[in-house]
């Protein structure tokens, strides 16, 4: 249930599975080089917040992924279903401590769950990236095999 994959078209470099949190869920981490530069991304999806004990190991993980992005060098994407809402103030800090950026910021709503129900979709789903990152397409897309609609984003880096 909690599996993750990471599929590019870009060769991977040092690309290993991370447990970042209590929880023992994995995460991937991978270097890739897009236009002669580098940068790291990390793929994480940590539990959702269904009661106090699964809010706190998210929550943990969360941490545990703002305090990983700060020790990298360079440029950094972090992505997945995180199981939070922007407007989460647990989210806000994610952010200010991780010195990540929303790609959603001036986007509008992209609601990626529940695909089931679109009348009720959330935000859950992220693409958060330091600020040499640049988002030059984003978008929810629709397709069916999921309870998450995909989250397609283009980009590059200044």
């Amino acid at each position: 249930n909690f599996g993750i994959p990471l599929l590019s078209r870009l060769p991977l470099a040092d690309a290993r599975v991370r447990y970042l949190g209590a929880a023992g869920f994995p995460s991937i981490t991978a270097d890739f080089s897009l236009g002669g530069r580098r940068f790291t991304l990390l793929a994480t999806h940590p539990l959702p917040p269904a009661g106090e004990l699964r809010a706190r190991y998210r929550d943990e993980q969360l941490r545990a992924v703002a305090r990983w992005t700060q020790e990298q060098a360079g440029e950094v994407v972090v992505t997945g279903d995180l199981n939070i809402t922007p407007w989460s103030p647990v989210f806000a800090d994610f952010l200010q401590s991780s010195g990540l950026r929303n790609s959603a910021e001036g986007r509008g709503l992209s609601g990626t769950w529940p695909s089931f129900f679109p009348p009720l979709l959330i935000p859950i789903d992220h693409f958060l990236h330091t600020d040499e990152v640049i988002v030059n397409r984003r978008e929810v897309v629709k397709a069916s095999g999921s309870d998450h609609l995909p989250l397609l984003v283009e980009f590059g880096l200044r």
